[in-house]
C-alpha cells in the first residue's frame, strides 16, 4: 500500500556569511499536512494530521550569474501536533542547482 503525505510548510533562510564565491545559510521552518495511510501510524497517531518541523545548514557556491551549486544537510521531524507521540525523524543531505 502506498501512503502519501501532502501538506504545506514555510521555511526561513538566513545567510550569515555572504562572499563573492557564495554563501553559508541556516534554514528553519514548519508546517502541517495530511497522510493517506488507511491505518494507524504508531509514531504519529491516527488522526492523519501531521506537523512538520525542519532545520538545516548549507552552502551556496556561485557558478554563473544567478546560478549556484547547493549542498545542504536537513533534519525533518514529523509528528501529530495535537497529541503526545514519538514522531518520525529524518536526516537528509541534498545536492542541487539553484537559479
Amino acid at each position: 500500500m502506498i501512503s502519501i503525505f501532502l501538506g504545506i510548510d514555510v521555511n526561513l533562510l538566513f545567510k550569515p556569511i555572504q562572499r563573492k564565491w557564495g554563501s553559508l545559510f541556516i534554514l528553519a521552518g514548519g508546517g502541517i499536512g495530511y497522510d493517506s495511510a488507511g491505518k494507524r501510524v504508531e509514531q504519529i497517531g491516527d488522526s492523519h494530521c501531521g506537523g512538520i518541523l525542519q532545520a538545516g545548514i548549507g552552502l551556496y557556491y556561485n557558478l554563473w550569474k544567478n546560478w549556484a551549486f547547493r549542498v545542504e544537510y536537513r533534519y525533518y521531524h514529523l509528528s501529530e501536533p495535537f497529541r503526545d507521540d514519538t514522531g518520525l525523524n529524518s536526516h537528509s543531505v541534498l545536492l542541487g542547482i539553484s537559479f
